[in-house]
């Protein structure tokens, strides 16, 4: 009877083996042994993806830094002596968005976004907003504590000096860089990813004394570097950093041809 009720309608009832602790046990094993080797690679793909994002905003800003200098026979520069961040707004008016302006690896908090306020002090004059790109009254981008994604070229190799040897630091002490002062503008490094610490974003420089201006370690240890002739190009911060030492000898072969790469001369010595 029994037999006959578990084939009823052509269905027959057998007994499932359970898993025994063991079989479990390899289950998991190898479950866990899968999810550590797609972890990592997942992982370095999203990377890979968000590097390349950050190459495609820094080729757009390579487009409107190339329409500026066209136009105004000069580099836009780093900042006035407010001190307030001058190329983003200036390159900012050949741009399709705003949002070239922030690399995708970097916080939320760090995406440029307007706000608006009275005319004076941190929100833009008429003067301001005639002469640097912003809108009247737009909050203007002091570089001490508005938080930035990507940084300017602003000394070259040699900061602060009267030589100019980037593409212009502080235009209170400096003139603006004129285009044909950029001998090799393939190579010339021109905008990258910086440290991200709200400190200084706005510029990057190869200093050897202190580390808040330095280009970032933000995609696998390095950062994406525009270059003056539109191209883009990835190098680990340890390689940007690497230059002639202060003393004035051209240091090693590697620092030699980098420091080139930070002087409108495309030489290593000031």
């Amino acid at each position: 009877m029994v037999a006959a009720a578990r084939r009823q309608g052509g269905i027959r009832m057998r007994r499932h083996k359970a898993f025994t602790l063991v079989e479990l046990l390899v289950v998991i094993a190898v479950i866990s042994l899968l999810v550590a080797i797609l972890v990592p690679t997942l992982g370095q793909a999203r990377q890979l993806t968000l590097s390349t994002w950050c190459k495609a905003n820094l080729s757009c800003q390579g487009v409107a830094l190339q329409m500026y200098v066209t136009e105004h026979g000069y580099y836009p520069g780093h900042a006035d002596s407010g001190p307030v961040a001058v190329w983003p707004p200036r390159m900012r008016q050949y741009a399709e968005s705003m949002d070239i302006f922030w690399c995708p690896a970097s916080p939320w908090g760090f995406r440029w976004q307007k706000t608006f306020g009275t005319p004076g002090g941190v929100y833009a004059t008429q003067d301001q907003a005639d002469k640097w790109g912003y809108e009247l009254g737009e909050k203007m981008l002091s570089i001490l504590t508005v938080p930035f994604t990507y940084g300017y070229n602003d000394w070259g190799r040699w900061e602060g000096s009267t030589t100019q040897r980037g593409l212009g630091g502080d235009l209170s002490v400096v003139p603006q860089v004129r285009a044909s002062q950029v001998l090799n503008p393939r190579e010339m490094i021109a905008i990258g990813d910086n440290t991200c610490d709200s400190s200084w974003d706005f510029n990057i420089d190869p200093r050897v004394s202190g580390s808040s201006q330095y280009p970032g370690k933000i995609h696998f240890e390095g950062a994406n570097i525009l270059f003056c002739d539109g191209h883009v190009k990835w190098y680990t911060q340890a390689e940007l950093i690497d230059v002639s030492p202060n003393s004035g000898s051209a240091g090693t072969t590697a620092q030699e041809a980098m420091t080139k790469l930070w002087n409108n001369h495309n030489q290593w010595g000031l």
